[in-house]
């Protein structure tokens, strides 16, 4: 199962960063349910169900190590969202909340671009036991990360402070 998701942030000099994100699901999840028959007289049917899965999550990250090319970081992240099996009637949408902690290693290809990725834990803090055994776990990241104020320092010089090389 993969999350997909972007994330956006202000950091401040460099060690502590902070902003928001959303995430969805990238790759489909089924669940097995049993169900009523139609007008089956109390008789069972079970069905494979797709999860409907989005949260927003807000992070604060202390880096540790910055330099030219490099970066380490400690993100933690807090969610909010809602689990959904939309073709289980009667299942209604339920809240989730979610903690996720890893170290996270960046490095800059040009000043502006670098890739990034990270490990840590996802762990489900109040909310759905359908899906728990699946979402609490050791979770891998990778991406491609802009770091936007090495552009904003090229387009407006002096406003926003010098230039990195």
């Amino acid at each position: 199962m993969s999350i997909f998701g972007v994330k956006m942030g202000l950091d401040f000099d460099k060690k502590i960063r902070t902003g928001f994100g959303v995430y969805f699901l990238s790759t489909p999840f089924y669940r097995s349910f049993q169900v009523e028959q139609p007008g089956g007289g109390g008789s069972l049917d079970t069905i494979q169900a797709k999860l409907g899965f989005t949260y927003f999550s807000y992070f604060l990250e202390y880096v540790f190590l910055h330099s030219k090319r490099w970066e380490i970081g400690i993100p933690t992240y807090l969610g909010i969202g809602e689990v959904n099996f939309p073709d289980v009637p009667g299942f209604v949408r339920q809240p989730l909340f979610l903690g996720q902690f890893l170290v996270r290693v960046d490095y800059k290809i040009l000043p502006f671009i670098g890739l990034s990725g990270g490990l840590g834990y996802r762990q489900i803090l109040l909310g759905n036991t359908v899906i728990q055994e699946r979402f609490n776990a050791p979770i891998y990241t990778f991406g491609i990360k802009l770091w936007l104020d090495w552009v904003a320092k090229k387009v407006f010089p002096g406003t926003f402070g010098p230039l990195e090389p």
